[in-house]
């Protein structure tokens, strides 16, 4: 990866603050124009800190929760405060004299926080331990790469120290931002996976990889998995409580776990009955009647061979990043709001960086491809098309500048009869980019091509009588292919 040459910092940035937390952290922010940026010279930085332009961040309910606890929020936190631990972006500052070769300005890196700070992840600029992140892997997508954060090394801190090919998880919570990539990391070891959702999400989370998927709304989950577990015969080796509002999974867990199983709880609500529930988990002993499987509260640690883990892993499609909604930076409120609701299906995120084009996911149908001749020679070389696509979670939702050359049409350059080379790993691989020798961005971008490519033959493929002025089924294809791109954006310069 080309790394760019250094660049000048600035004396201020943008950043989202907040000196209360009443009535919600998102009633608050106010974005500062003219914010500090965090400390960075050579002694702020030390041995083991970078200074790191954000370019995405995503959210997670700790962001909320902690700040707006009403005393432990004040003395956790020191005001104005700006929010956010995940973060995808690069770096921009190591201190003089440290060993650079590992983390070298310009690098794309991603990781989270160690812990909430006045300098977040939602501003232009912050400081990261080199502890807490790693660098983005081929392949993998700056907004993509900020989707792992803290939810994915939850995920990965449950599951990969506690379980082994063939053993069997229950995921309570599949859906949310912790349950996505739990299921993901339980499938790549080999796990047989069960999992708890609401009924719209059922057929998500199957796709995610669930083998048994439980609709809550319309089931009694602890009957459901005692049933379940009755009818095959073999119980679980594991089971991760991302929620927490269900104090009798807990207690009846000694049903369908093994001897040797463990429970791990990762979310919880902060009510009073909760945390009184919790408390008597861990001191009522299991003799006195109390629980009778072993029981971890959860606290990520973070680290970068877990993040160098999560992003080979997503290198090699084995487990893939799901956004529910992508924000710009000047609607940050917005993702809290959409967080808080308690839907979002996969990842709230944010695009920090000024210079991103990212789009609210789902608002068009394509993504964007640099390309150096465009179809039918109809554009000079170097033009853009904007966009993402909608029906597919992974796909690119933010330009990508590609040097001319660098990303052409195959031979001769029709979009609608293409010719593929180079390797994408997707069966879906029938896209009309020719990837060879592109790097990591052309390669994505390929792949998410030939999706769009495979989608628009889908919705085209009974047509076979010509349009008005039209002489052909190809000549017609093409007219309906630049109907949609007319609807949402045309080439342009």
């Amino acid at each position: 990866m080309a790394v760019p040459p250094t660049q000048s910092l600035p004396s201020v940035m943008r950043a989202w603050q907040y000196l209360s937390t009443h009535g919600g952290l998102e009633k608050n922010l106010v974005l500062n124009q003219s914010a500090a940026l965090p400390p960075h010279d050579d002694n702020a930085l030390g041995k083991d800190k970078v200074l790191v332009q954000v370019l995405a961040a995503s959210l997670n309910p700790v962001d909320y929760k902690l700040v707006e606890l009403p005393l432990v929020g004040r003395l956790a936190v020191k005001t104005p405060a700006c929010p956010g631990l995940d973060f995808a972006g690069r770096v921009v500052k190591s201190a003089a004299g440290t060993a650079t070769s590992e983390f070298p300005v310009g690098q794309l890196v991603f990781g989270r926080l160690a812990q909430p700070t006045s300098f977040g992840t939602l501003e232009d600029y912050t400081v990261v331990q080199t502890g807490q992140m790693a660098k983005i892997p081929e392949g993998v997508s700056v907004q993509d790469a900020a989707c792992v954060g803290t939810a994915g090394l939850t995920a990965y801190e449950c599951i990969v120290p506690n379980v082994k090919g063939g053993d069997k998880i229950f995921i309570n919570g599949g859906s949310g931002g912790t349950g996505v990539w739990g299921i993901q990391i339980a499938k790549a070891l080999g796990c047989h996976v069960a999992t708890t959702c609401s009924g719209k999400n059922v057929q998500f989370c199957k796709d995610l990889g669930a083998d048994e998927v439980i609709d809550y709304q319309s089931q009694n989950v602890v009957e459901a998995v005692k049933k379940g577990v009755s009818e095959s015969g073999r119980k679980f080796d594991l089971v991760v409580d991302n929620v927490g509002t269900l104090p009798a999974l807990y207690w009846n867990c000694h049903h369908f776990t093994n001897v040797r199983g463990k429970y791990v709880q990762v979310g919880i609500e902060g009510s009073l009955h909760t945390i009184v529930d919790l408390v008597m988990r861990f001191l009522w002993p299991g003799f006195l009647g109390g629980g009778k499987r072993k029981l971890q509260m959860l606290t990520v640690k973070g680290s970068r061979k877990d993040l160098e883990g999560i992003g080979e892993w997503m290198s090699q499609k084995k487990i893939r990043a799901v956004t529910d909604q992508v924000v710009r930076m000047e609607d940050a409120p917005k993702a809290f709001e959409r967080l808080k609701t308690h839907r979002a299906r996969g990842k709230v995120v944010v695009t920090v960086s000024s210079k991103s084009k990212t789009k609210q996911a789902g608002s068009s149908r394509f993504v964007a491809v640099h390309l150096d001749k465009a179809p039918y020679d109809t554009q000079p070389p170097g033009s853009y098309f904007h966009g993402s696509h909608k029906k597919h979670p992974s796909a690119l939702s933010e330009s990508h500048a590609i040097p001319p050359g660098g990303l052409r049409l195959a031979d001769g350059g029709n979009p609608l009869r293409p010719r593929v080379h180079g390797e994408v790993g997707s069966d879906m691989h029938d896209g009309f980019l020719d990837c060879r020798k592109v790097g990591s961005v052309g390669r994505q971008v390929c792949h998410e091509s030939c999706m769009l490519k495979k989608d628009f033959n889908q919705r085209t493929q009974g047509i076979r009588t010509p349009m008005h002025g039209a002489e052909s089924y190809e000549q017609r294809r093409k007219q309906m292919l630049e109907r949609e791109v007319g609807d949402y954006g045309r080439w342009s310069s």
